[in-house]
């Protein structure tokens, strides 16, 4: 019988139809009807569709290997200036907390946001692949700190090569928007890598405008958006921001 079977041209067709789950984006050369559902229904796997803006499009195989999700969508929250976490630490809240201020948060090699001004309620939140390194500087030292960690403190990409293949970091756009402790004000997402999301701590200073400065390799696309519904409550409490928390469900970036 496995004889026959390994010989049989039906099987053998059949075979050469079942989907292939690889790091690198091209594997499926057509549309693969999957019996994954009761009652007849089919799911279908396409072939990917080749986009020039996203990261995984500039990045060699071990370094878009790195960057695949591999468990439950996580995220970081981005850690806050220096000064604002001492006032936290302290029991300083609401209209005690300066605003922030002059800092700036890596998400690997791929993003660069500087907090130009904000309500000290602001905060900064990550969802991607876990191997992304974030990193808080002061801006004054930002253009420095990205020059010596690349590829290494700042990584991926993990190598020099890889990182002159992505390009380096250009200030892309500067959005201004309203924050407010316990919302949500807006998303950004780095083609091919997942999203960053502004959002307002609770009990952390009052509301106001946020103005940050976005940079990013020239050929990746960033996209201004709603924010996604993900719980995200974890992510703006009260304190210093500088662990992984959790979510809850699953998510997908767009």
């Amino acid at each position: 019988a496995k004889e026959l079977a390994v010989r049989d041209p039906t099987v053998l067709a059949l075979a050469k139809r079942q989907p292939i789950a690889s790091a690198t984006p091209g594997t499926t050369l057509g549309i693969i009807p999957i019996d994954a559902f009761n009652g007849g229904s089919k799911l279908h796997d396409t072939p990917g569709v080749h986009l020039h803006h996203r990261v995984t499009s500039r990045l060699p195989p071990d370094d878009v290997a790195a960057l695949a999700v591999r468990r439950r969508m996580s995220g970081t929250l981005a850690p806050s200036s220096d000064k604002l976490n001492t006032q936290l630490l302290s029991g300083l809240r609401g209209r005690q907390l300066d605003a922030e201020e002059s800092w700036t948060v890596f998400w690997g090699g791929f993003l660069r946001v500087d907090v130009v001004n904000a309500p000290p309620c602001t905060r900064i939140a990550f969802f991607g692949p876990p191997k992304v390194a974030v990193h808080g500087v002061p801006t004054d030292q930002a253009a420095q700190v990205y020059e010596d960690g690349l590829a290494e403190l700042l990584s991926p990409p993990n190598t020099r090569e890889a990182a002159e293949r992505l390009g380096v970091l250009e200030e892309k756009r500067t959005l201004k928007i309203f924050v407010e402790p316990g919302e949500r004000s807006v998303d950004v997402a780095v083609s091919g890598l997942g999203w960053m999301t502004v959002g307002g701590a609770l009990q952390s200073g009052l509301a106001g405008e946020a103005e940050v400065r976005l940079w990013a390799p020239r050929a990746v696309e960033l996209f201004a958006r709603r924010p996604m519904p993900v719980p995200w409550v974890d992510y703006f409490g009260a304190g210093p921001a500088d662990e992984w928390v959790e979510v809850d469900e699953e998510v997908e970036a767009a």
